[in-house]
């Protein structure tokens, strides 16, 4: 659930944002949406006198998705850009990537599981993501397994 202010609820949607309230939007810091600036050249927000941002709509919509792969998908910097690499501003947008409910996700969700930003460990080593089903788990122990037997053939040979 994001943060709205009073000042926030008055602007129009087609309305630029400071950075304060578009990290507050996403519950963030600021040095972290300056951060992802330095990482995602689809950010540019305009800087005017004394360097203060303001971001267009379709930079809030792109900084929301990069927020949806970092802190709820959980994947990194760079995973996140291989995703978005080459895209302009509009086809990021238009890609099936919004955020997610995590209040939803986090309910469900074991509170150890919850601990290892929703990986666990199980008996045999397996990283498990909250988010796969029983036959995918299955399929990934399964290569696990073969890629254990092909790593021990490579040593031995």
């Amino acid at each position: 659930m994001h943060k709205t202010n009073v000042k926030q609820r008055r602007k129009s949607s087609s309305a630029f944002r400071t950075i304060s309230e578009v990290a507050e939007h996403l519950d963030v810091q600021q040095h972290v949406l300056r951060f992802w600036e330095s990482k995602f050249t689809q950010i540019q927000p305009v800087k005017r006198s004394g360097g203060r941002r303001y971001y267009r709509p379709e930079d809030v919509e792109v900084l929301e998705i990069i927020h949806n792969l970092l802190h709820v998908q959980g994947y990194t910097i760079k995973g996140a850009q291989k995703i978005i690499r080459g895209k302009s501003k509009a086809q990021i947008t238009s890609m099936n990537l919004r955020p997610i409910d995590k209040t939803a996700q986090i309910a469900d969700t074991p509170a150890d599981q919850l601990m290892h930003k929703g990986h666990a460990g199980n008996d045999n080593g397996v990283s498990q993501n909250v988010g796969f089903s029983e036959q995918q788990r299955a399929t990934l122990k399964s290569m696990l397994g073969e890629l254990k037997a092909l790593r021990a053939m490579v040593q031995q040979g």
